[in-house]
Formats: structure tokens, sequence, C-alpha cells
């Protein structure tokens, strides 16, 4: 093979990369933000995302009606869980159809329950009438992924884990607020010095993607990705990760020369493109050598 022949294809390899990181979702360059909140936006434009908002919680919306096929489309494109609600949406298109009579946009929404879980879509609309009355003709929503999620680590007593797979609850709020009931601060003078056996569960509060991973890592340092990660066990709940993992160490130990921490880390799934990264999205302290 020729040097010549060997470049071609090296200059090739990297034309690939390029253009799956450039182009893929995930990687490409932030669309336009027309509007910034329901406030800022053109008051038919925020009532149609109201509307469809509503529509997803099962309610009405005033002087908003749908076709049958964008009712379906956009209550069949996502199941909005009970207790979430809206808290942001920004507008990315806004554009004249029908001789002015009518209106496209595409809108991202975030939505978030009491706890802090949050997942965002993406709503795509044709409505026309852009007075009192309009009419969703067309709708879809989709989940955008991508996002790297945010985590809550919960450090409990070893025993007060789920014991089997059969005692997990099957609800993240009902985890989640059992173990935050059962948790402890490292640190904490009042808990005992010596080594015991202590679980971590942590909670990634942003929905990822199917093709994401997470994963927790027990290392003594704090820096990379790297660690023991052997006896960690996760589930997913509908999008939204949890992680446990357990060890028997001390929690203060003010002569220790070591440290111990707990990394959280999220790897990108193919909203990413080519290339997919592992990224430390959580960092948290498990020895205390302080007094």
């Amino acid at each position: 093979m020729t040097k010549k022949y060997i470049g071609f294809l090296f200059l090739l390899l990297s034309g690939c990369i390029c253009f799956y990181s450039c182009v893929t979702p995930g990687t490409s360059k932030q669309p336009e933000i027309l509007a910034d909140s329901l406030l800022t936006m053109p008051e038919d434009a925020s009532r149609a995302v109201k509307a469809s908002v509503n529509l997803l919680a099962g309610n009405t919306f005033p002087d908003v009606r749908f076709s049958p096929q964008a009712v379906t489309a956009i209550t069949g494109g996502m199941t909005l869980e009970k207790g979430f609600t809206m808290n942001d949406s920004q507008l990315h298109q806004y554009e004249s159809i029908n001789d002015g009579t009518g209106r496209r946009i595409k809108a991202v929404i975030t939505f978030e329950n009491p706890i802090g879980r949050r997942c965002q879509s993406e709503l795509n609309l044709s409505y026309y009438g852009t007075g009192k009355r309009i009419l969703v003709e067309t709708g879809a929503i989709t989940p955008i992924f991508g996002k790297i999620p945010e985590s809550v680590c919960f450090v409990v007593p070893a025993d007060a884990l789920p014991r089997s797979a059969s005692k997990i609850p099957e609800k993240f709020e009902t985890l989640y607020r059992k173990m935050a009931n059962k948790s402890v601060v490292p640190g904490d003078p009042q808990i005992p010095s010596e080594a015991g056996d202590w679980g971590m569960v942590v909670f990634f509060m942003d929905r990822i993607s199917p093709s994401a991973n997470v994963k927790l890592c027990i290392s003594a340092v704090s820096t990379g990705i790297s660690g023991y990660s052997e006896a960690s066990r996760y589930m997913d709940y509908n999008g939204w990760r949890v992680g446990i993992t357990a060890g028997r160490f001390a929690l203060m130990e003010p002569d220790s020369e070591e440290d111990l921490f707990l990394k959280a880390i999220y790897t990108q799934g193919e909203e990413a493109g080519f290339i997919k990264r592992s990224l430390l999205t959580g960092l948290y302290e498990l020895k205390i050598k302080k007094n």
C-alpha cells in the first residue's frame, strides 16, 4: 500500500469523523432561539404550546382545538407522567403558512416534577387562525436527549438498600424519598468513626436516551472517570436511571491519608453522533478527614 493511498484513507477517515461529529443531533450548532419563554412568544404561539401541554395532561385549553390527526400524533408521541408540569419553553421556529392565515412553529419544552426530575421534548405544530380561535391541524412531539444529566447521591446504611429485585420500588419517587429519609451526611459528628457498611444510591434527574449509559465508580482520586464499579447495579425508570453501589469504609477518618470518592459517569448515546464520550457528571466525597 503506497504512502499516497494511506494518506488518502487518513483524510477520508478524518472527514467522516468531522461529518458525524458536526451534523449528528446532539453535537450540531444550537438553533436560534426566537423567544425564551411563553411570555415573549407571539400570543398565538404561546396559546398553541400551552394547549398542547394541556392536551398531554388530559385537559382542554380555551379556544384552541386539535384535529384528530394532531391529537393522535401529540398524545402518541409522549406520555406526560403525573406530577410533571412545563417549567420552561423556547420558540425556535415561527413561520407563516397558507398566505398568512396560519403558522408553523417549533418549540422546545422542559418538563419537571416536584422532586426535580426533568425531560425535554420538541413540539412541532401547524395551525390556522392567529386570533381568538386556533385549529391545530398537524402536530408532533418527540423527546430530546443529549443533555448531560444532573445527579443526586444519598449515602445510607447498607441495610436500608433494597435486599432483592422484588423489593425495589416500582416508582422513581418512592425510592428517592425512601433513600432521602434514610440518608446520612459524611462528616456528621453523630456518625460513628468506625468503618461500617454503607450504600450509595445515585439518581440521575434528567431523562436520558436508551442508547446512553451510566456507571458508578468508587475511587481514591477525584479526577478522571476510572474506579471500581463491579459491585454496582442499575435501574431504568422510563429513561431516568438510578445506580446503587455499596462498600465498607468509615465516613469520618481524621487521621487517614487516603481519599474516597464516588463518581457518577455518563456515556453519551446515539444522539452524540460518531464519537461518544464518557463524562463525569457527579463527584461525591465519601470520606471526610476533618473534625
